[in-house]
């Protein structure tokens, strides 16, 4: 029987010395990463024991045909992802101006909105590249594959699904441009696999015990799973920002971990761990996809 917690992952426990002044001292350490890459490893020493982990880099860029089909190199900046609307328009057809739910942040205001927009609107804000409005940002954030059913033979169920029941409650897509795209803290329902379509996202964990005592100092309490309003529009959201964010480290800081996911990297994330993702860059596509499961 293998030995738990696993050798490369350091066991984290809630810290006394959280404190209302927002520059908490933080000991992030690096996501361990599944080895060997089994579907047996995987299910006893990280699923089971509800521990997170990353997948090896582009691991699964050979398994996601999304990933190569949905994004090109951006024709004028081909440093950046661009949204392959060739290929969008020939899948999706007169689908591609279908209204989805989308979140607007309107920085300088500190408000969130939510709009029913095009997708062919959202691939266009996506593509662009140069100068552009900071305060506002257009995101397609948990977006069930179902109401884009066209796209869905390109993202298959990875095996690692298999690692429970097999149960899916729900897949869904993250788009947008990489322009101050932000998710504050939350913590899932569900069992979390993540993978990265296109761009860049920087994420940090956090256990359960140490993140709802995070969310109980600097978060206004802990009230449900995902809070779409409080999380995006709260008065609490800057203060927490400062918290999970930190650069300041100590020995004996918050245990966290962190990791940094570009297209076909995928981590995971166990039900109950608190994390934050912001995108990295400020130019061309950002997109993930993931599956909640059980």
């Amino acid at each position: 029987m293998k030995p738990w917690p696993p050798s490369n992952l350091r066991s984290i426990a809630g810290s006394s010395r959280l404190s209302r002044d927002p520059l908490v001292p933080l000991r992030i350490s690096p996501l361990p990463i599944l080895s060997p890459l089994t579907l047996p490893t995987f299910r006893d020493s990280y699923f089971s024991p509800a521990l997170p982990c990353a997948f090896p880099p582009s691991h699964f860029t050979s398994t996601l045909p999304a990933i190569s089909q949905w994004f090109i190199p951006h024709p004028k900046s081909p440093r950046f992802q661009a949204p392959n609307t060739q290929f969008f328009h020939k899948t999706l057809g007169d689908r591609i101006n279908a209204l989805l739910l989308m979140e607007v942040s309107l920085h300088s205001e500190g408000k969130f909105l939510q709009i029913h927009a095009p997708f062919a609107k959202l691939l266009e804000d996506m593509s662009f590249v140069g100068p552009r409005d900071r305060s506002i940002t257009t995101y397609l954030a948990q977006c069930p594959i179902n109401e884009i059913p066209e796209l869905r033979d390109t993202l298959p169920t990875p095996q690692y699904i298999r690692a429970g029941e097999g149960d899916i409650y729900d897949v869904n897509l993250w788009m947008g441009h990489a322009a101050l795209i932000a998710t504050p803290l939350h913590r899932d329902p569900n069992p979390n696999l993540f993978v990265q379509l296109a761009g860049a996202k920087r994420i940090r964990l956090f256990e359960p015990g140490t993140g709802q005592g995070i969310m109980q100092e600097f978060g206004g309490g802990v009230k449900r799973f995902r809070m779409p309003d409080e999380m995006m529009d709260g008065k609490h959201r800057g203060i927490l920002e400062k918290v999970v964010w930190a650069e300041d480290e100590a020995e004996d800081g918050v245990s966290g971990f962190e990791v940094m996911v570009g297209p076909g990297d995928g981590l995971f994330i166990p039900k109950g761990w608190w994390h934050v993702i912001r995108s990295v860059g400020e130019d061309g596509a950002v997109a993930s996809v993931n599956w909640w499961f059980r």
